[in-house]
Order: C-alpha cells, then structure tokens, then sequence
C-alpha cells in the first residue's frame, strides 16, 4: 500500500517542501513547519476527521458487502430449495429397511465367491495395417 496522508503522496510532499524553500526563507520555514505540524496533528485528532475517515472507508468497501449480501441471500434461497426438494422426496421413497449388523455381514462375506477374473487377449495385430504401397 503506497504511504499516503490526507491524499498526498511522498513525491507531492517533496514538490511542496522545496517549493515552499523558493518562496519563503529557511527562517520562515522553521516557525511555519511548527504551526503546519500542529495544525495537521489537530486535525488527525479531531472527530471530524475520524467521522470522515470512517465514511470514506465505509463507502469503499459498500460495493464488496453488497456483494456478499447479496451472495448470502442466493445461498439461503438454494438452502430453502434443496430443503424443500428432499422433503419431497423422502415423501415420495418407500421406507427403508434396516441396516443389518456388521457382525451378520461378515459371516455372509466368507460365503460370497469372487469372481473369476481372467487376463484379457492381447489385440491381434492386422498385418494390413502395416503393409507399404
């Protein structure tokens, strides 16, 4: 993030400080850096200035929490219709039966055969494939 204060930037104040050096003496400078600083440093305590700040980055980040909102609503729409759609369909299914336990499971696996799995043929090569004209 560049370094900015009050909208002005490190190369604008640069430009400032040395015009300031052409138009008033280096005397003068001294007595009017010291009311400019004050001046600054009550203005970055004032409320108003805080107030300001606060609205402007309020008003920054408006379009990024709109957007969210706005996210949030479509997710609560989609969250309604997806409900309503499973309440649909646990009317419509026929009830389902239990679960059997596990331990009935493995005593009815040692029954079960796998299957017989056979290697599969290699392709048969076609020698027309490879023959030159």
């Amino acid at each position: 993030m560049a370094m900015e204060f009050l909208g002005i930037g490190p190369l604008e104040l640069l430009l400032i400080i040395i015009l300031a050096l052409v138009v008033f003496s280096p005397k003068d400078i001294a007595g009017g850096g010291k009311a400019v600083g004050r001046w600054i440093n009550r203005l970055s305590r004032s409320d108003t200035y805080r107030s300001m700040k606060q609205v402007s980055q309020e008003l920054q980040d408006l379009p990024n929490r709109l957007a969210r909102e706005a996210h949030l609503e479509e997710l609560k729409d989609l969250e309604k219709e997806v409900k309503s759609a499973g309440d649909a369909l646990r009317l419509d299914a026929p009830p389902q039966p239990p679960v059997p336990a596990i331990e009935n499971r493995n005593e009815d696996s040692a029954s079960v055969t796998k299957p017989d799995l056979q290697p599969a043929e290699p392709p048969v090569k076609n020698d027309t494939e490879n023959t030159e004209l």
